[in-house]
Formats: C-alpha cells, structure tokens, sequence
C-alpha cells in the first residue's frame, strides 16, 4: 500500500555480491508507480521490473531474484528548489506467488493509557455548642481515576531472507554420423553437447569416443578440444574424422563433461550414435588374357627339317565392365551417394563440395537440393551436362553454400534419363555446416 504527494516512484532490486557491490552497474531492474494522496494498493509483477537501456551492465531477472537481499525507492521526478523533495509513505508489502514467501506478520496490539482527574468536594458538618449552630466547613477532597484506552495498531514487521537457489547442474550429449562410409574415405563424426541444467557449466569437454566394431582409426580431433563457457540452454558441438579401414556394422560411443565449481558433471547416459555400415570399395575387374601359338612344318623329301614358328607378338586383352543399361533410370543404391567435405573442416568456411553417385543410364540434368530438418528447401543447384551411365562426380562452388547456419541438413539428387525424359531420385543423405 502506498500514499504520498502524487509524484511517480520507482521501486528497484539492488542485485550486489556478498561484500554489497553492485553488479548492474547501479542499472537495477525496477519498476514506476504512483503515489496518490489516500492509500492505494500497488500491484507490481517481478515481469514488469526492467533496466534501462543503454548503460550498466544486463543481467537476468531469475538471476536477479534469487540472489535478492532488498527493496529500495526513489524518486523519479526533479523538485522545485526550496520545497520538498518527496512524501511518500508505504506499508504491508506482501510477495505473492513465490515457492516459499516471507509470512505475514499478525499485528500486536499496543495499549494507551489516557489519565483522567475528576475533583469531588466533600462537605463535613462541625456542630457548635451551646447554641445548637451547625457550622460548615468545606473540605475539598480529589479523586483521580485513570483510565486506560486499549489502540490495536496493526505493525507488520517483514524480514527478507535470501534462499539459496538449489543448483541443479546437468549436461546431456548426442552423436551424429551418417549411416554408411566407404572403405578408404573419410567419416565425420559429430557430438552436440547441451546444458538444460540451472547453471553455468564450464570447461566443457567430450570424452574420447569408443569404437564398437572396429575399421575407423582417427585423423583428427575433437575439434574444438574444449568450450570454456556452455551457458544455461546453450549447445556446442565438437568434430572428429576418421579414416575408414575396414568393412562391417560399428557404433560409436562417448559422454561429454564439465565444471559446476568444484563438482564435475558428466552426460548421462552416455550418449550412442545409430549404427554405421563401412562398405567395400566398389571393385574394379580387369582380366588379362596371354595366347602363345606353335607351328611345326614337316617337308617332302627325305632330309627331315624341322621348323619352329615362334609367334611374333604376345595378344593381351583388358576387359573392363561398365554398368548394363537398366529400363528405367535410376540413382544406384548400392553404392553410397556422397559429399565431400562433410563437414566443412574449418568452421565458419564454405568450400567446394564434391558430390559422388551412380546412375544405370545415361542422363541430361542432375538437380542437387538441399533441406532443413524441417523439411523446407533452402538451396537449389542444376547441372545440365549430358552424363553417361556409371559413377558421376557432381562439383557443387561453395558459394552455394554461403549462408547456411551451423546444423545438420538433408540432400537428395534428382537425375533425368537422357533417353525418355523419367526422372529418379537418390536416397536421402546429411550434410553438415559448421
């Protein structure tokens, strides 16, 4: 409740440390109200408090009222020189819709006490002999009565405690890699660490990632080792690239860990990737076939000779098979579509990007496109060179990729048979920004 000399107050949160200095700046969140002449109830909302924009340092509300100790006024207007600087009067603050609120205090009645003097004159009749003359004398006498007015006046004292917010630090992690890899190249893997806790977690870092299956061995990374600072809410991403060595079905394994002061928090549970196929490189036959040919000449007459025709020259003949033309054109699932780089391996780049995949006919336009997680196309990119059937490496300028905000992405290729004009369409593959 609040009365005052009509002017508009501010009612602010001083947000200090333990030794009492103030870490806004003096930019406290407060909020204005009115000061009318007769009590008035003041609604105020913590929603409502603000800063100023402009100076100070910012800080978040929550943060602001769990480290609270106090509530201050001021004066939001200039006065006049030579008159008074402010009336403002204020009474039962009352916090509401808190977990745990300050009590309100019962008030105690105080007693008065109002003395009242009352005088009562009292007459004493003094007889006087002989004569029979009564003769009167006046004898004043005061009686004092004091009486006691009982005045309950409601005083409600309130004390502002400060509870500690119970920290409740936490990390979870996730692995992404794509489905399959050729024996040979190169597999990215991608771990994204998220802090849904209540405080800040720092020093934050993966751990190193365990193989099950085999067939990967290490080329680089994490990059980057570490994140000095994951913020309530925030993620960070960490890059490893392996070299693919052998064939077969593996997972990848591995947590992430920080510092909440003293206390490491670790991810759990340990974060596991889907599995990943390794595959064998697509082969490659080349048959050499050697003839060696002997003639032996017997002739007519009686001296026998004998001749031996040594062949002048050695046939060889390299068979190399090439794709049998299907029916109906398609991208040929049985070997993997790829892009490369993926990922970009410097974050914050936008290199060439080289996209390898199979067709079984010939075709006059390959339409490579790129969507959200959504599902929303983003990019678009057109190659009208006439391709024959077999394996077709498709040069995407990195420019085409200018733009694009770090994520996991989607792609497919879209190709059209030279011959009847039928379209297909690849599987759908991941491609990484970062």
């Amino acid at each position: 409740w609040v009365k005052g000399d009509g002017n508009n107050y501010l009612m602010k949160i001083p947000y200090t440390d333990g030794s009492g200095n103030n870490l806004t700046g003096y930019n406290d969140y407060k909020v204005t109200f009115n000061a009318p002449a007769v009590w008035s109830q003041v609604d105020a909302p913590f929603a409502t408090f603000a800063q100023a924009a402009g100076w100070g340092t910012s800080a978040v509300i929550s943060t602001v009222l769990q480290h609270a100790k106090e509530f201050q006024w001021q004066t939001n207007f200039n006065a006049a020189a030579g008159t008074v600087t402010a009336d403002l009067w204020v009474d039962e603050i009352l916090l509401y819709g808190c977990a745990s609120c300050p009590a309100t205090q019962t008030p105690y009645p105080t007693a008065t006490n109002t003395t009242a003097v009352t005088n009562t004159n009292t007459y004493t009749p003094t007889p006087t002999i002989p004569g029979a003359t009564n003769t009167f004398t006046q004898t004043p006498t005061n009686t004092f009565t004091n009486t006691f007015t009982n005045t309950n006046t409601p005083t409600a004292t309130y004390t502002f405690t400060t509870v500690p917010t119970v920290s409740n630090p936490a990390l979870s992690a996730g692995i992404n890699a794509p489905a399959s890899a050729v024996q040979g190249q190169l597999l990215t893997v991608i771990m994204t660490v998220n802090n849904p806790g209540n405080a800040d977690i720092t020093n934050v870092a993966p751990s190193t990632l365990s193989i099950i299956g085999g067939g990967l061995s290490l080329a680089s990374g994490p990059t980057p080792a570490n994140d000095p600072t994951l913020a309530i809410g925030a993620n960070t991403t960490f890059t490893w690239v392996y070299n693919v060595t052998g064939t077969g079905g593996i997972v990848i394994q591995g947590t992430a860990s920080g510092n909440d002061g003293a206390l490491v928090i670790t991810s759990s549970p340990v974060s596991v990737s889907s599995g990943i196929t390794l595959l064998a490189p697509t082969p490659t036959n080349t048959n050499t076939y050697t003839n060696t040919y002997t003639s032996t000449a017997t002739p007519v007459n009686t001296n026998t000779f004998t001749n031996t025709a040594t062949p002048v020259g050695t046939a060889t003949f390299t068979i190399t098979p090439t794709p049998t033309l299907g029916n109906v054109i398609e991208v040929v699932t049985a070997t993997p579509v790829l892009i490369y780089p993926n990922p970009n391996p410097t974050p914050g780049t936008t290199p060439d990007r080289i996209i390898a995949y199979t067709v079984n006919r010939p075709i006059t336009k390959a339409v490579f496109k790129i969507y959200t997680s959504m599902g929303r196309l983003i990019r678009r990119y057109e190659d009208d060179a006439t391709q024959m059937q077999g394996k077709v490496l498709l040069n995407v300028a990195g420019s085409y990729f200018s733009g694009l905000a770090r994520g996991i992405y989607y792609y497919v290729i879209i190709v059209t048979d030279q011959a009847t004009g039928t379209e297909a369409k690849s599987p759908i593959e991941k491609v990484i920004i970062q």
